[in-house]
């Protein structure tokens, strides 16, 4: 085959995308998610903090390139993925993402689960006539769990890239009963995999469809929008400073399961430990956060003097003045602020320009100063710990996961 016939058999693979129902519910959930968040933002704040579909933001270049890899590595080994596997795959994920959450999205649980069932067919389908009892017969459990830890490295490859001023602001209440800041880390990545499938599987598609005759075999090429996400709340540090470390844990975690799954081709059974490594591991790595966060106290809290910054808006006179989250305003045009109010009131003795005293993490003094446009003292971008603009209700989840 020569170049042009390749390109071309990559992009009739790209166009099959399109017949994956995965791909539609991938859109339906970047929708309601975001229209979700916009909705809790504006409730507590009065207004939109982050655009339309942020959650993708910074995704999409290390996704390309994973997906590049992954699936030139899938392809060089001769890797292939029966259709009934993907359809399966595809169940999991709409099934893990149905309540509109990213937290069940991570490759550990969507793939784990996936590998389990195709692990259990035999025994879950001799009680019903439906289904073949062998159709997950020829399923490639050693390469889902080469994927899974790959996919493993990946998410927590995402997770150190996380930027401090990227993350979503929330209040909530605390266990005295006063309303604190906290963080949700939240990320939706899209990784185009080509897979092999057998061409005889594809029923009337099969004439449509590129095939590579492999050892006198035809497979033809498709392209599989496999979904990476996470949803993690963080109130007790900065997130940088709990993303950094959970995701140098899944990065070395998903490193020991890819490893143990190449070897199991040497012993089958090292491709179960793998996967019970991988969803046991990152239910861990969770359940330790969790119960850190829930012990120790706030950093989103009201200060004695000053206001600390729970989130800057992207894009506003504060983020391109170089304002970091969690940092502490102290004066505004030489007034001590206590609250914000008096921020705002600070801001508006000055018509032309105005003076942040800013104190950084490692407590120490930055001065910034701007010019200050009619109506900006509104406009700067500036989120702090307040009483939400609308009175809430929490959800029982919500408040399970404050205290």
């Amino acid at each position: 085959m020569d170049v042009q016939e390749w390109l071309i058999e990559i992009l009739r693979g790209v166009g099959r995308l399109f017949l994956n129902p995965l791909f539609y519910w991938v859109i339906l959930l970047l929708m309601i998610s975001a229209s979700r968040r916009i909705n809790h933002e504006r409730k507590q704040f009065g207004f939109k903090v982050f655009p339309m579909f942020h959650e993708l933001k910074k995704t999409w270049l290390p996704s390309l390139v994973a997906g590049i890899f992954i699936s030139v590595i899938f392809f060089g080994l001769r890797i292939v993925f029966p259709i009934p596997t993907l359809i399966l795959l595809t169940l999991v994920l709409i099934l893990l993402s149905v309540h509109m959450k990213f937290t069940l999205l991570s490759a550990s649980y969507t793939l784990g689960l996936s590998y389990l069932l195709i692990l259990l067919s035999p025994f879950l389908l001799q009680f019903q006539n439906i289904i073949d009892e062998d159709i997950f017969l020829n399923s490639p459990l050693m390469s889902m769990s080469l994927l899974l830890g790959i996919l493993l490295m990946f998410e927590g490859f995402i997770l150190v890239r996380e930027e401090r001023n990227n993350t979503y602001p929330e209040l909530v209440k605390s266990e005295r009963g006063l309303w604190i800041g906290r963080h949700l880390v939240k990320k939706l990545s899209i990784i185009p995999l080509f897979f092999l499938v057998p061409r005889d599987q594809l029923g009337s598609f099969s004439d449509m469809l590129p095939y590579f005759p492999i050892v006198g075999e035809q497979y033809s090429l498709i392209l599989f929008p496999m979904i990476i996400g996470f949803e993690i709340p963080v109130r007790r540090k900065l997130t940088t400073h709990i993303t950094k470390r959970m995701g140098l844990t899944l990065g070395v975690l998903g490193f020991f399961v890819a490893i143990l799954a190449f070897t199991s081709s040497y012993l089958y059974w090292l491709s179960i430990v793998a996967v019970f490594l991988a969803i046991l591991g990152r239910e861990y790595v969770m359940y330790k956060h969790k119960t850190r966060d829930r012990l120790q106290p706030g950093f989103y809290l009201r200060e004695k003097v000053g206001l600390r910054v729970l989130s800057v808006m992207p894009n506003s006179p504060a983020d391109r003045l170089g304002i970091l989250t969690g940092e502490t305003i102290t004066r505004v045009n030489g007034l001590q602020i206590h609250s914000v109010d008096e921020f705002y009131e600070a801001l508006q003795r000055s018509s032309a320009n105005y003076r942040l005293e800013v104190v950084d993490d490692f407590e120490e003094n930055r001065i910034i100063q701007s010019a200050l446009y009619a109506g900006e003292h509104y406009k700067l971008g500036l989120i702090f710990v307040d009483d939400p603009h609308e009175e809430m209700v929490l959800t029982t989840e919500d408040q399970s996961e404050v205290n």
